[in-house]
Order: C-alpha cells, then sequence, then structure tokens
C-alpha cells in the first residue's frame, strides 16, 4: 500500500519535472525568437 503511494508520488514528480523542463525550453526559444526578430 505504501510502496504504491510511494510510486504515485514519484511519478507526479517526474511528471512536473518534465513540464518545468518543457517550460523552460519554451521560454528559451521564445527568446531567441525575440532577439533573432530584434536583430533582423
Amino acid at each position: 500500500m505504501s510502496f504504491n503511494l510511494k510510486s504515485k508520488v514519484l511519478e507526479k514528480k517526474k511528471k512536473k519535472e518534465i513540464l518545468i523542463r518543457k517550460l523552460d525550453l519554451l521560454l528559451k526559444q521564445n527568446r531567441k525568437l525575440k532577439t533573432y526578430s530584434k536583430e533582423a
């Protein structure tokens, strides 16, 4: 029972980390696009 709960919590953490990473990448790409459009 406790093991099942633990694995669920770990899964949630992993999903959160993946989401944060995706958001971070999007933000970085956005910044690159902004600086690129300013230079162009």
